[in-house]
């Protein structure tokens, strides 16, 4: 299983990810993304309910079928996000009720048995 690593940059009173490759310090919103769906993710985006504004995680590479990836912060920031996760055909698909990433530390992306993109943490 390939596994990346993406940071995410948050201000501590807006939520403004900015995403670059180095290690950071572990941080409580930090999660693991698992792509069991039958296509690549090509891109991923991060809001809160009280914005208008999806924020995409710069230096997200392609997540083929089967990958996962490490989504990490540098700081602290609000805990509710919601998902948005664009696919190489083209299709997006958005998780508006969000998710706590203060609680959870995997989402995992999958398709029910009608073809519908799930989505489910632990």
């Amino acid at each position: 299983m390939k596994r990346a690593l993406a940071a995410v940059s948050a201000l501590a009173i807006s939520f403004s990810p900015m995403a670059y490759v180095t290690q950071a310090a572990a941080n409580d919103r930090d999660f693991t993304i698992v792509n069991n769906t039958d296509d690549t993710i090509d891109g991923m985006w991060l809001s809160t309910r009280d914005s208008d504004t999806w924020y995409a995680i710069s230096h997200f590479q392609t997540l083929a079928p089967g990958d996962s990836t490490e989504i990490t912060f540098d700081q602290s920031g609000k805990c509710q996000v919601q998902l948005r996760i664009h696919l190489d055909d083209g299709t997006a698909h958005e998780w508006p009720a969000g998710f706590n990433l203060c609680k959870i530390s995997k989402i995992r992306i999958y398709q029910d048995n009608q073809g519908n993109y799930q989505a489910e943490y632990e």
